[in-house]
């Protein structure tokens, strides 16, 4: 069936935006902590593993997700992080830095409370936790898309003019970006299918696969 061409314009801000800020992963080095300690996962509903038909549930439920696959697979290797996970579904860069999580705000429960805003619980926590901290990664990106998007009202032309400065202004400094891109843009964007869950339930977050899938492309930067 032939999807619309604000489907197809939708469809190609979410392969954009994925392939610029997706996934930040910051690495404290080796000589700032004699052991791995703790891996801070911040950001959005991707740092959170958010699903929606997974809403209702307790955080548990929300396990699959890439910072906790990640934490996973560093323990296995005996790197022994222990995961804080601040990450709050909803989340857009202004409330990231001088507001509320809307999702705690919402009255739903987060893996790891704090108070807000989210920068600074984790600010907080890297100073309370001095050279403990070997893993810092940021998701932070879709809620400023879904912002921008909207402010369109509906015009596809204006969506196509506008996203290389929206997804600019989203750039994160000083960090390592993994670049889902050619993972989830493979077969010409028909993938997406396979790595998020837009076909199937209409939600652009990642599947089970797709959250995999981010862990292992973060991984793989780290080594």
């Amino acid at each position: 069936m032939a999807r619309s061409r604000w489907v197809e314009a939708s469809v190609a801000v979410l392969a954009a935006v994925l392939a610029g800020v997706l996934a930040t992963v910051t690495a404290v080095p080796a000589s700032a902590a004699p052991a791995l300690r703790y891996h801070l996962a911040l950001g959005d509903s991707l740092a959170y593993g958010f699903q929606r038909v997974k809403v209702g549930q307790p955080p548990s439920a929300f396990r699959t997700g890439y910072a906790d696959l990640l934490a996973a697979r560093l323990r296995h290797a005996g790197r022994l992080p222990e995961l804080v996970n601040y990450g709050c579904p909803g989340e857009t860069t202004a409330s990231f830095a001088s507001g509320s999580c809307p999702w705690s705000a919402a009255g739903f429960p987060l893996h790891d409370t704090f108070s807000a805003p989210q920068l600074d619980a984790a600010t907080e926590f890297l100073r309370a936790h001095r050279g403990r901290v070997d893993l810092v990664t940021v998701s932070l990106w879709g809620n400023d898309a879904n912002d921008f998007v909207a402010s369109c009202n509906g015009n596809v032309q204006c969506i196509v003019d506008g996203a290389p400065a929206a997804i600019a202004r989203l750039a994160a400094a000083r960090a390592q970006f993994v670049d889902p891109m050619p993972v989830f843009d493979a077969g010409g964007g028909t993938a997406l299918c396979t790595y998020t869950l837009l076909c199937r339930d209409g939600d652009a977050h990642p599947s089970d696969t797709g959250y995999a899938a981010l862990a292992d492309l973060a991984e793989a930067k780290l080594n």
